[in-house]
């Protein structure tokens, strides 16, 4: 039979493995928190530092480039205020997106290959 002081012992070392286990865990996610992938390059950086320049930006740029958002916003903002899923609509914003995603593919691609140094810096 067990004594009550055996019992208190087991429980405070199971209690202190624990918590090591806790604070490792931690530690452990603190490491791998964020993915590789998910952080930004210098150049995002200084892009983002620089947002505040947009009033500079010439009018017409600024005009294309959000109008260019319109089909991003405007059919989840109707799904979304009419609580009602539309399968066509949402057909047609992926099919728009899938040409859009590939139109800047290709505009990449296209200055990839008129630059040569481009290639090599996108390992």
């Amino acid at each position: 039979m067990l004594s009550v002081h055996c019992v208190v012992k087991q429980i405070g070392s199971c209690k202190r493995s624990f918590l090591n286990l806790a604070a490792a865990a931690t530690q452990h996610q603190k490491l791998h928190s964020q993915p590789k992938w998910f952080s930004f390059g210098e150049e995002t950086k200084t892009s983002l530092k620089n947002i505040t320049q947009i009033k500079n930006a010439p009018a017409s740029a600024l005009v294309y480039g959000v109008s260019g958002l319109i089909p991003f916003t405007v059919i989840p903002a109707f799904m979304y205020q009419t609580s009602m899923f539309v399968p066509e609509l949402a057909y047609a914003q992926l099919a728009y997106s899938a040409v859009i995603l590939s139109f800047l593919g290709g505009v990449r691609w296209g200055s990839s290959i008129s630059n040569p140094e481009v290639l090599h810096n996108l390992d």
